[in-house]
C-alpha cells in the first residue's frame, strides 16, 4: 500500500459502490470511517483532480454527513490514519452534531453589463464622465477619481442588496457568511447554512427574489453542498 490520500471524513454507514473510488481505503474508528485512496503517484494540484475530490465528496454526502478534507491532504500509512481518528474523535462528533441534517448553498448576483452601468452611474459619477468625456486629455488623477466614485458606488449598492436579499434569507438559515471575495460587477456572494427541511421555503424565497431581479441579475444559485464553509475547525493530519 502506498500513500493514503485523503477525501472526508463521514459517519458509519453502507455507502453504495458509486460513491467510492476503485482503491478506496476506509478507515474507521467507532462510528466515523476516513474515506482515503491508496496512492502511488506524487499528488498534484490539477483541475481534474480537485474535480474529482469535490466529486466524490458529493457523493458521500449523499448519503452521509461529511467533514470534507482539503485537497492535496496526504497520510502515509493505515496506523497513522487510526491514530488521527482516535486523538480527534471527540471533535469530529462536536462537528457532525452541529451539522446534522444540514446542507449548504450558495447565492451569488452578478449584474448584467447594461443594468450595471444604469445603477452605477448616479449623478455625480455622470456628470463626471461627461466632463472627462470634452477633455483633450484624461489625467491618471481623473481616473482615479472616477474609480474611487464608482467604487463608493457599487459599494453602497452592495449594501443595499446585501441587507434586502441576504438579510431576509438569513432568516431562513441556521448559519450564513457573506464574503469579500467579489468580481467587480457581483453584488452579492453569500453562502448559508440550513436545514434540510427549510430547503423548499429558502428556494422559494431566492425565486421571489428571481422573479423581483432577474432582469438586473445573473443569480447563480448552487446546492445542496456539503457545508464546506461552516466547519471552521482546520482538520489537520497529526
Amino acid at each position: 500500500m502506498g500513500n493514503l490520500y485523503c477525501y472526508c471524513i463521514f459517519k458509519q454507514t453502507d455507502l453504495e459502490e458509486e460513491a467510492l473510488i476503485n482503491n478506496s481505503v476506509l478507515i474507521a474508528y467507532q462510528d466515523i470511517v476516513l474515506l482515503c485512496e491508496d496512492m502511488e503517484t506524487e499528488v498534484k494540484a490539477t483541475k481534474e483532480g480537485m474535480l474529482k475530490h469535490d466529486n466524490i465528496i458529493r457523493n458521500v454526502f449523499q448519503q452521509s454527513e461529511v467533514i470534507p478534507i482539503s485537497y492535496g491532504t496526504v497520510i502515509n500509512s493505515k496506523e497513522e490514519a487510526e491514530k488521527f481518528l482516535v486523538n480527534n474523535y471527540a471533535r469530529f462528533k462536536k462537528i457532525f452534531a452541529r451539522i446534522q441534517n444540514k446542507i449548504e448553498v450558495a447565492l451569488k448576483l452578478v449584474w448584467n453589463k447594461d443594468s450595471f452601468s444604469k445603477e452605477v452611474d448616479d449623478k455625480e459619477i455622470s456628470k463626471l464622465k461627461e466632463q472627462l468625456s470634452k477633455q483633450h486629455f484624461v489625467t491618471e488623477q481623473d481616473k482615479i477619481e472616477l474609480g474611487r466614485l464608482v467604487e463608493q458606488r457599487v459599494n453602497k449598492l452592495r449594501g443595499k442588496y446585501e441587507k434586502e436579499i441576504a438579510g431576509r434569507l438569513r432568516e431562513l438559515a441556521e448559519d450564513f457568511r457573506i464574503s469579500e471575495n467579489l468580481t467587480p460587477r457581483m453584488a452579492l456572494n453569500a453562502s448559508f447554512l440550513i436545514d434540510r427541511s427549510a430547503e423548499a421555503a429558502f428556494d422559494e424565497a431566492v425565486n421571489e427574489f428571481y422573479h423581483k431581479y432577474n432582469d438586473k441579475f445573473d443569480f447563480r444559485y448552487i446546492g445542496p453542498l456539503p457545508p464546506y464553509s461552516f466547519i471552521n475547525e482546520k482538520i489537520e493530519l497529526e
